[in-house]
């Protein structure tokens, strides 16, 4: 069985709550001057391992000027489960998770993140994600900080975990291909990750997606792993430029 509401197409303008919509702006918007103030600086072309602790920075600031900082996140609910991606907390009385993303799967980009979830929204908006702000280590005025994105997501109830057959026929029924056990693409997107874990069949036998990795057909993914792989030899002269330019200490 699958959810009555697949039927419906979400409006891309839906696909985030107000708050989410408005922090997802702020960022992109501080971040992009950010890049283009610091390019100029440096004088040279910002590397994907600048642009990961540009990002940091500029969330840091953001959470802290728009009280959108948690400093103990085990106020928001109590521990659930922890993967590699998420620290992920229960709320009961809000009939809510929140999830603790510490960008693994986002390739240590907050703008991906974002991209991420917009697309999950979109195609699975029974259980979409609000962004409620950020959470972290603050590390000192000359180092990135250590940053991770609180996200909150309807809590299923009553509810298994869906076998493959199951998240299969779920997938092609809102006219996904399968591409293997776990991965499945349309024209626009490929979804992955869908392992029984992530996906769940409440008692009713709807079938919620709660959990995925998603990449635009037009923004391929795979790319920014090369690039990340490429500059890994770069770290040492990245957190050189970084620490000793006086620009991009938290001064954006």
């Amino acid at each position: 069985m699958v959810n009555k509401s697949t039927s419906i197409k979400l409006r891309s303008s839906d696909c985030l709550s107000e708050q989410s919509r408005q922090i997802s702006n702020q960022f992109r918007e501080r971040t992009a001057q950010a890049e283009r103030e610091f390019e100029q600086n440096i004088a040279r072309r910002l590397t994907f391992a600048d642009k990961q602790k540009i990002e940091k920075i500029i969330a840091f600031d953001l959470a802290h000027e728009n009280n959108l900082w948690v400093d103990d996140i085990y106020t928001l609910g109590k521990i659930f489960q922890k993967g590699n991606e998420n620290t992920v907390l229960l709320n009961e009385y809000e009939r809510v998770v929140y999830k603790c993303n510490n960008l693994m799967n986002s390739f240590g980009k907050i703008s991906t993140l974002f991209d991420i979830i917009e697309s999950h929204n979109q195609l699975f908006y029974e259980v979409p994600y609000e962004i409620i702000g950020f959470t972290g280590i603050d590390n000192g005025a000359k180092l990135i900080p250590h940053i991770e994105v609180i996200l909150k997501q309807p809590f299923v109830y009553n509810a298994e975990h869906a076998t493959p057959n199951e998240i299969a026929n779920y997938m092609q029924s809102i006219a996904f291909r399968q591409i293997n056990i776990h991965t499945f693409e349309n024209d626009n997107y490929i979804v992955y990750d869908l392992h029984p874990r992530n996906v769940l069949k409440n008692l009713e036998g709807n079938i919620f997606v709660i959990d995925n990795r998603i990449e635009t057909k037009n923004n391929y993914k795979l790319k920014e792993k090369n690039v990340l792989l490429s500059n890994n030899i770069q770290n040492k002269l990245i957190d050189s430029d970084i620490e000793e330019n006086n620009f991009i200490k938290r001064k954006f």
